[in-house]
């Protein structure tokens, strides 16, 4: 099972591993249990084997809402781990387009925006986000294209790697255009996910990143740019 902790890019690796065994505050101002182990979520992965037959989405939203209000962000992780189940996945696929904009304007865009961290909004925005984009992009797109101009950071870094998992079916247009969008900033978790989100297409197209990355060189971070050609070179 893919979890918050192993689909996103972190600032810092070795820092984050320690994130969860110690207790204090994370930048959402969220406490973390008293553990040094996974506890937390290895139970969730338990509860998701058991009610993998599940395939009402009322069920995974409002576990996602009640999880999302406590104080222990180990239970919004399990939320989250909970969401990115292919169950919760098939839901979103069985959508009609007036409920995939009626929910990722709601619930989705309150969950990017709520307690918000590289590690809760990283594993939303490439596993629920990339389904709402899978199935329904045309749907979302003008939404997409609002978030990609917002104030908001994770708002904004959701757009960009939405389609990390989408490999052959990357949207390669949307996301050369989301990058460019996104392009002239100094903060790290946009400029990071720009190069992240080039660099998983370039495991796709190699040649198509390097010449994006040339052409563009003087609008795109240094950080962008490292971490966009750091397998490619």
């Amino acid at each position: 099972a893919t979890t918050a902790a192993t689909t996103t890019e972190t600032p810092s690796s070795a820092s984050s591993s320690k994130r969860r065994g110690k207790r204090g505050k994370t930048a959402s101002s969220t406490d973390l249990m008293a553990t040094t182990s996974t506890t937390p979520q290895k139970r969730a992965r338990r509860v998701r084997e058991k009610i993998d037959y599940l395939t009402d989405w009322t069920f995974y939203n409002n576990v996602m809402e009640l999880c999302i209000k406590s104080k222990q962000r180990e239970l919004h992780y399990c939320a989250i781990d909970l969401l990115s189940s292919a169950k919760s996945k098939k839901c979103i696929q069985n959508f009609s387009t007036e409920k995939a904009i009626e929910v990722f304007t709601g619930s989705f865009e309150r969950w990017i925006t709520t307690k918000s961290w590289w590690d809760s909004v990283d594993c939303l925005a490439s596993h629920i986000g990339g389904a709402f984009f899978q199935h329904h992009k045309e749907a979302i797109k003008p939404i997409l294209d609002e978030w990609v101009k917002s104030d908001n950071i994770w708002k904004r870094r959701t757009v960009i790697i939405c389609q990390l998992h989408m490999k052959d079916n990357t949207d390669v247009e949307f996301l050369f255009d989301v990058c460019k969008k996104c392009c002239g900033t100094k903060e790290f978790f946009i400029n990071k996910a720009i190069g992240w989100a080039l660099r998983q297409y370039g495991k796709v197209d190699g040649d198509k990143v390097r010449v994006f990355v040339e052409e563009h060189n003087d609008i795109l971070s240094n950080l962008s740019k490292r971490e966009a050609l750091k397998h490619l070179q």
